[in-house]
């Protein structure tokens, strides 16, 4: 799934939607304010962040079932991110189990509101890895981001695609 940006009248512009055999993409088109700017400052507060993991990945079509993660991180308005979150993942004998996950990175926002995140992502055990995000603000009053959507740049071993942050009012 990607997302963009569009800037004209209409509030919503329905993208194209591709549908190949066993895979459906869908292209959606966000309309933010005209003439506005972005940069680190409109990632500023905490957001909730989720993602589901190991959708379309070899593991789950190995029947694996795919993990999921949640939390909030704060984003201090100068590009850091640090925080908990949790991994509900399964395990070996068919149950699942809470993994806490701690979370620290910089993010880097363009004017048009695309940008980088680059996240290190440390388990209980001390294992880090270390993850790109491409980032785009897909809603915002005025300068701030109210949801920011962040595809993985690089195959992880979770088969993470893509993240959501929403503000938390």
């Amino acid at each position: 799934m990607m997302h963009g940006i569009v800037r004209d009248a209409s509030p919503f512009v329905p993208g194209d939607i591709q549908v190949t055999p066993g895979v459906v993409q869908v292209t959606r088109y966000t309309r933010l304010p005209d003439q506005m700017t972005f940069g680190n400052a409109s990632l500023q507060g905490n957001y909730g962040f989720f993602t589901t993991i190991g959708t379309n990945t070899v593991l789950s079509q190995m029947g694996v079932n795919g993990t999921a993660a949640r939390g909030m991180i704060p984003f201090d308005g100068q590009g850091k991110l640090a925080a908990s979150v949790l991994f509900n993942r399964p395990t070996p004998v068919g149950t699942r189990e809470l993994v806490p996950i701690s979370l620290a990175g910089q993010i880097t926002m363009n004017a048009d509101g695309t940008g980088i995140e680059l996240t290190t992502l440390t388990f209980p055990d001390g294992t880090t890895i270390e993850d790109t995000l491409d980032l785009v603000i897909c809603q915002a009053m005025g300068p701030t981001a109210t949801e920011v959507l962040g595809v993985f740049r690089d195959p992880n071993p979770f088969g993470v695609q893509i993240v959501r942050y929403t503000l938390r009012h």
